[in-house]
């Protein structure tokens, strides 16, 4: 007896990469429904989320001398999606660049009064999604978790690395 071709559209392979991606995909998309509000994205917060660590580590009060390169470098990002995320955020208020005296032809990037408004929206929505995403989960689960994907993120790094 010969067997039907199936008119069925074969499942896509479900590989680490498949599962990470469509991880990915759903968190920024729960993300952005959350700041929509606020006039915010996921990518956007990442970029505030970061500036708000160099702040708190800051010495005396003293603006961090955050620039670009090394926004690129945080987020794992090109030069030009940094440069449309500062873009974007300095157009809406929440972000200012200013020269650095010391060198002019780089500029520091700082949180303005309207970015810190909104930090505890960024922190509540993180920690939100952390509760929802390791739901069902013991803590020793969830820190053999963390230790897997930080394997998997070096190993995907030395990946792209080997690329170049």
């Amino acid at each position: 007896m010969e067997k039907k071709a199936s008119s069925r559209i074969p499942e896509q392979r479900q590989d680490i990469g498949y599962y990470l991606s469509n991880i990915s995909h759903s968190i920024q998309q729960y993300f952005n429904r959350l700041y929509d509000q606020h006039g915010i994205t996921y990518p956007q917060s990442r970029l505030l989320t970061y500036l708000y660590k160099k702040e708190e580590l800051a010495q005396n009060g003293e603006p961090s001398n955050v620039n670009q390169r090394e926004l690129e470098r945080a987020l794992g990002i090109k030069a030009s999606s940094v440069s449309s995320l500062v873009r974007n955020l300095e157009a809406k208020g929440f972000i200012k660049s200013e020269r650095i005296e010391s060198d002019t032809r780089n500029k520091r990037i700082l949180l303005t009064e309207k970015a810190y408004e909104i930090d505890a929206v960024i922190d509540r929505a993180v920690n939100q999604t952390e509760e929802a995403l390791t739901k069902n989960m013991s803590e020793e689960d969830v820190a053999t978790l963390l230790g897997l994907l930080r394997v998997l993120m070096d190993n995907a790094k030395a990946l792209s690395n080997d690329q170049e």
